[in-house]
């Protein structure tokens, strides 16, 4: 079954890099859910040709956040998925879903991209992190960010050496000190007054390879609210509006793994979008591509729900965040609701 399992992948993905993250992710997929490789062979001719089409990694990633929906259902037995069931020749959801042999529902996915910052940021502390875990220790490694900023990112690019040297050199100081399974935070003396940035370094209990220092990545704190998150959500919900299916039960999922967009920016953006609902604003919908006010406020109650995931996974509590339109024509069964805000709790990242 294997073999079968990356003979298929290959097809599917052809050049794509084995170490890339949407190969993991189909490797890691179909290897643990039948139905879904089942899916992925029904569908592999359509997935394929999107993967050829693809220009950018960006694009790429479009593809693997999209297609972990259909993985993440078809874990379910009492879900049934189709893929792009309605034809690509018109506005239509991405996926249609069977609940219980009986219930249709459609699933439109979408993507907020990184913006240049957050991949600014993510490459060159994955620069780092390549280097650190040269470093032979039993301990793991992480940067604590408080308040990121373009003038921080620009220092830890001038300055990656020294960053690198500073953290080899306080591994060997505080290794045999550090107590087990205790995060300590140390100021990076490299970066003048770096308030903004910390090094948290752990020794856990349970590390397996004691040859190389972890990374342990995700300590980024959100940025700083700028209103302009919201907009990204606003205009992702009024676009994808045009997808849904009239008299049928319509999901609009959004994924993210920028850590600058939360389930907060989504009620912001909800909250504009009524403003501009109470105002009567139809200049504002008709620069949108619709008719009027009343035009949209039709329309968005074919909407039942928004389903957010993140890749920036809470503690404790659901894992994604579900919000039902309360104007919306049909009803999304609590059983489907409750599954779709705990679906997954170790994402492929």
């Amino acid at each position: 079954m294997r073999g079968m399992t990356d003979k298929l992948i290959k097809y599917v993905l052809e050049e794509t890099p084995e170490d890339s993250k949407i190969c993991r992710a189909f490797q890691h997929w179909t290897t643990t859910c039948k139905r879904f490789r089942a899916f992925i062979d029904e569908y592999k001719n359509k997935i394929r040709k999107k993967v050829r089409g693809a220009e950018t990694e960006d694009d790429i990633e479009d593809i693997r956040f999209e297609l972990e929906i259909p993985y993440l259902l078809l874990l379910n037995n009492d879900f049934n998925v189709q893929y792009e069931a309605y034809g690509t020749s018109q506005q239509a959801p991405d996926f249609k879903i069977t609940y219980k042999e009986t219930l249709p529902l459609n699933f439109e996915v979408a993507r907020i991209r990184e913006s240049e910052f957050c991949d600014r940021l993510e490459q060159i502390e994955r620069k780092i992190a390549k280097r650190v875990y040269q470093i032979p220790s039993h301990l793991g490694a992480n940067f604590i960010y408080i308040n990121p900023s373009s003038s921080l990112i620009e220092k830890m690019e001038h300055l990656e050496d020294e960053i690198v040297d500073f953290i080899g050199k306080t591994i060997k100081r505080v290794e045999a000190i550090l107590e087990y399974d205790k995060p300590t935070r140390y100021r990076i003396y490299p970066i003048e007054g770096a308030n903004d940035l910390k090094l948290e370094l752990i020794k856990p209990s349970m590390k397996r390879n004691f040859n190389n220092t972890s990374w342990n990545g995700g300590g980024v704190f959100p940025l700083p609210y700028t209103g302009k998150e919201q907009n990204k959500f606003g205009d992702i919900i009024i676009d994808k509006l045009r997808q849904a299916i009239p008299d049928m039960i319509n999901m609009l999922v959004i994924n993210t793994n920028t850590w600058a967009h939360d389930e907060d920016s989504l009620i912001d953006a909800l909250i504009s979008i009524r403003g501009f609902v109470g105002e009567q604003n139809d200049e504002f919908f008709k620069q949108k591509g619709y008719n009027s006010t009343e035009d949209f406020i039709n329309k968005s109650r074919k909407l039942r729900g928004i389903l957010f995931r993140s890749t920036w996974i809470k503690g404790e509590g659901a894992r994604n965040y579900v919000w039902e339109n309360p104007d919306a024509n049909n009803k999304l069964p609590a059983s489907v609701s409750e599954y779709l805000r705990n679906m997954d709790r170790a994402p492929i990242t």
